[in-house]
Formats: structure tokens, sequence, C-alpha cells
């Protein structure tokens, strides 16, 4: 399925500098796991409780450890923090931070199970194991519904955007400068099925 042109789909992380275009609202790339790897998160994801976790970290990704005492010893601990701390310095390197807030959740209910948009400068969410997010062209948004928790924000006959499981997205927000009303429309999927889900912020 063909993406509106304010997303843009990329062959590597090297390119996600590209989020800074005025044109782009979504920039996406895969984050490159062996099949071992994958399967290993998989088997994480199914295989221990459901947790959230939260925590304050440096461009190196310090702190990051202290996630894994939720995943139980579990191997994919470790699959998880070899992928998460490079992430954490790409994006700090991006935006040249110095402080970023991480969450990490494993869970079978939707995060944010409605449309909406975020009130954040730039927000990085990869799903490591499970359904990617989905999201909206511009075309398809009605903007004046955004928070009515009783209409739909998609338009009728609105096409259905999403990420695949392993994608790195970097979502631009509403505090994007000069961006007031102009960030990206998203939103988890639906549906019962386990979700392990990473999301990095600027502080």
């Amino acid at each position: 399925m063909t993406w509106p042109a304010h997303a843009a789909r990329l062959d590597t992380q090297d390119e996600l500098f590209r989020i800074y275009e005025p044109g782009l609202t979504l920039a996406v790339a895969p984050l490159q796991l062996s099949t071992e790897a994958c399967t290993t998160l998989d088997a994480l994801a199914t295989s221990v409780p459901a947790f959230e976790f939260t925590k304050e970290t440096s461009p190196a990704g310090e702190t990051l450890e202290f996630a894994l005492p939720w995943m139980e010893g579990h191997a994919g601990g470790a699959v998880w923090l070899d992928a998460a701390r490079p992430l954490v310095s790409r994006f700090a390197d991006l935006f040249e931070a110095e402080r970023i807030g991480a969450r990490l959740t494993l869970s079978n209910t939707p995060m944010c199970p409605r449309f909406h948009v975020d009130d954040v400068v730039c927000r990085l969410i990869v799903v490591f194991s499970g359904t990617g997010t989905e999201f909206l062209a511009d075309a398809d948004v009605r903007r004046k519904l955004l928070g009515a928790k009783e209409s739909a924000v998609e338009t009728s006959g609105a096409t259905l955007h999403h990420l695949e499981p392993r994608e790195v997205g970097l979502f631009k927000g509403e505090a994007w400068p000069s961006f007031k009303g102009k960030g990206i429309v998203h939103r988890s999927p639906p549906g019962t099925a386990r979700r392990l889900v990473m999301t990095l912020d600027l502080l």
C-alpha cells in the first residue's frame, strides 16, 4: 500500500535525519535484526508478565539495563538492550539531546487506542514484537474531532496505514516548531495481541 507523501519509509536508519524535511511528519526505517534475534524477542513477548518500565536515560542508553529484571532473565532482554541502546544514541544525536525519556511496555491492551497527536517535538516508536503502530494520511483526518471520545477522527473510507514490527518510526508532534495543528495522527492497533513497544522522548 502506497504511503501518503508526508510519510517516508527509508532504507536505513542513517536516513532518519529526513524527519527535518518540512513536508514529512513521519520517517520510518528498519531495525535490522537477525532472524534469531526477532524470534527471541517474540518469545520474550509471549512468555513474561505484562509490565511498563519508564526511565530517564543518557545518549549512551545508561539506565536501560534496569528494565531487565522485568523480563525475568529471559534471553530476549539482552537482545532488546543491544538493539535499544543504539536507538537512544541515534535519537539523541538527531536532536542534540542530553536527556531522553524511555518507556518500554509489554501489554495485550492498546496503550493509545484512539487516533491522536502527541504534544511533543518528536517521538520515536518501535515495536519489537507485535503489530505496528497505525497512522492516517492528513487528508483522512478530521482534526477538529481530535480528543473527542464520541466521534471518529478518521473520515469515512479512510485508509489505515501501519508500520511493520521492528520498524523505527519518528513521529513529528504538535510541539515541533511552527507545527501546531500538523502533528501526525496515529494510534496503537486494536486487538488483544501482545506488543513489546519502546518509545523515546526528548526531556
